[in-house]
C-alpha cells in the first residue's frame, strides 16, 4: 500500500511522520458533539421536601449548590408527586401514568410481595431515548429501584447493585456516574443519566467528615443519630413531637451532604464543553413527614398518607437556554416524563400528559393527584386552589372517606397539620367539585 507514496527526501519522512501522528492523536482526543440532541441528567432527590431547601425559602443553608443550580433553572414552588414513595413515583417518571395506571404499587415490605412490577406493556422513557441513539446510565442508592420491578427497561447499564448495607452514599454514585459522563463527553454521543441520590432517606446518619454549617458539629453524639422512620413504625418505638427539631436537624444535615455531592456532579458538566447542550432536571419522588397530625394520630417518615410534607416536592428544570423562573401554580410530576422526551427532541404527544416548560410560559393552573394503595385500602388526594381532597377507600366499607383541608391555613411552621375532619371554615363546593374531580380519574384499583 506504500508504493503510491514517493518520498524523496528525508525532510519528506519527518512531515509525513508528524502529520500521521497528528492524525492518531486527533483520533484519540474529544469527538465533537452532537449538539442536534441534548443531553438529560435526571437527579432523583429522594426522599427530600421542598421545605427544607434553601431556594424554596428554608431558613437553614441546607442546599447551596441546589440554590445556584435553581438560579438559573424554572423553579417549580408548588411540585407534587403522584405518590408517597419511592417506587410508584419513579415509574411515573419513566412513563407518564399514575401509580394505578403503571400498576407499579403495593407495599415493599409486604412479606406477601404485594409490590407489584411496571406493566410490560407500558411506554418506558429511557426505552424511547436509547432507540433515537442516546446512551443510558441508571444509578440507584437504595432497594426500592430494583431491576425485578422493571426499572432497568431501556437502560445500557444499570447499576443497582448496592453494598452490603443496603445503601449507596452520594459520594458513592458519583463514582459511577462522573465517570460515566466523561466518557461519553469524550466520545461526543447523547447521553441520558438517571441517577438516585438517597442520603435524607432513613437512618439518618450524616457525614461525620463533613464541617456542618448548622446543627451539632458532632452528629454521630445525637440521640437519635441512624434513627429510621420506617424501622420505629415497625418497631414501636416512636419519638413525639418533642423530638422532632433534634430528628429534623440530622434529616437536614443529610440534605447538606448530598448537596456537597451534587456540587462535584454539576460541576463536572459545567465544567465540560456540554453543559450548553444538557438538559438537568432536579426533582424530589417523595417528602419526609415529622409528627404531622392525622386526627389525634402522628404521622413520620412517608409512604402512607398524601400529607404536604410528604407529597410536595422540589422540581428544577434547567433548559438548554438556560432562562430561570419561577412557576408559583401547583404541578404533578406525572407530566415530567412528556417534558423530558419533548426536550429530547422526541414527537410531541408520544407520552400522555403536558410539556412542563410550555405550561410554565401559559401558567393555567392543573388540578393535582397523588394515591397510594396497598392491598385492601386505597387513598388519593386531589389539590384544587388552596383545597385539598382526601378520599379513602376501605375493602371492608361500602363507601368512601371523603375529607377536605385548607392549604393557606395549614401553620408555616416545619412541621405541618392536617385534619382528616371538615375544615371548619367551610368550603363545602370546593370539596363538591374535588370530589368530582376524583370521580374523573378513574383510577381506583380494580380490586381494594
Amino acid at each position: 500500500m506504500f508504493e503510491c507514496f514517493a518520498i524523496s527526501s528525508r525532510r519528506g519522512w519527518v512531515t509525513l511522520f508528524f502529520l500521521a501522528a497528528a492524525n492518531l492523536i486527533a483520533g484519540c482526543g474529544p469527538h465533537a458533539q452532537d449538539t442536534s440532541r441534548p443531553n438529560v441528567v435526571i437527579i432523583s432527590l429522594d426522599t427530600t421536601r421542598a421545605a427544607n431547601l434553601g431556594f424554596s425559602g428554608y431558613d437553614l443553608p441546607t442546599s447551596p449548590n441546589l440554590d445556584r443550580l435553581a438560579a438559573e433553572s424554572i423553579h417549580f414552588e408548588r411540585a407534587y408527586s403522584v405518590s408517597t414513595w419511592t417506587a410508584p413515583a419513579h415509574a411515573t417518571l419513566f412513563t407518564g401514568l399514575y401509580p394505578t395506571e403503571h400498576g407499579c404499587h403495593g407495599d415493599y415490605f409486604a412479606t406477601d410481595e404485594t409490590t407489584l412490577p411496571v406493566r410490560d406493556n407500558v411506554e418506558w422513557l429511557v426505552e424511547v431515548l436509547s432507540e433515537r441513539g442516546y446512551e443510558t446510565l441508571g444509578v440507584t442508592a437504595g432497594p426500592y429501584l430494583d431491576r425485578a420491578f422493571g426499572f432497568d427497561r431501556g437502560f445500557d447499564r444499570y447499576d443497582d447493585e448496592l453494598p452490603d448495607i443496603g445503601l449507596r452514599t452520594a459520594i458513592q454514585v458519583n463514582e459511577i456516574a462522573i465517570p460515566w459522563i466523561r466518557s461519553r463527553v469524550r466520545r461526543g454521543q447523547p447521553f441520558f443519566a438517571f441517577l438516585n441520590y438517597f442520603d435524607p432517606h432513613g437512618p439518618y446518619e450524616p457525614d461525620p467528615q463533613i464541617e456542618y454549617p448548622f446543627g451539632s458539629p458532632n452528629p454521630a453524639s445525637s440521640e437519635y443519630h441512624s434513627f429510621s422512620p420506617g424501622t420505629a413504625k415497625r418497631t414501636g418505638e416512636m419519638p413525639t413531637l418533642d423530638d422532632a427539631e433534634t430528628i429534623i436537624e440530622l434529616y437536614d444535615q443529610e440534605i447538606y451532604s448530598m448537596d456537597q455531592q451534587l456540587d462535584r456532579l454539576i460541576e463536572s458538566l459545567r465544567g465540560s464543553e456540554v453543559w450548553k447542550n444538557t438538559i438537568v432536571i432536579a426533582v424530589g419522588d417523595h417528602g419526609e413527614a415529622f409528627g404531622d397530625r392525622i386526627d389525634a394520630t402522628e404521622i413520620w417518615g412517608h409512604g402512607t398518607f398524601p400529607l404536604e410534607s410528604v407529597t410536595r416536592v422540589p422540581l428544577l428544570i434547567k433548559t438548554l437556554e438556560g432562562s430561570p423562573s419561577h412557576v408559583p401554580e401547583p404541578v404533578s410530576t406525572v407530566h415530567l416524563t412528556r417534558t423530558i422526551s419533548e426536550l429530547a427532541g422526541c414527537e410531541e404527544g408520544l407520552f400522555p400528559g403536558i410539556n412542563l416548560c410550555e405550561a410554565a410560559q401559559r401558567r393555567n393552573a392543573e388540578p393535582v393527584f397523588s394515591e397510594r394503595y396497598f392491598p385492601g385500602y386505597w387513598v388519593s388526594a386531589i389539590w384544587d386552589g388552596r383545597f385539598k381532597l382526601f378520599r379513602e377507600l376501605h375493602a371492608d366499607h361500602d363507601e368512601p372517606i371523603d375529607s377536605i383541608s385548607d392549604i393557606e391555613a395549614l401553620p408555616s411552621e416545619k412541621i405541618f397539620r392536617v385534619s382528616r375532619r371538615e375544615s371548619r371554615g367551610g368550603g363545602g363546593n370546593n370539596q363538591s367539585r374535588c370530589r368530582t374531580r376524583l370521580r374523573d380519574r378513574g383510577s381506583t384499583p380494580v380490586a381494594i
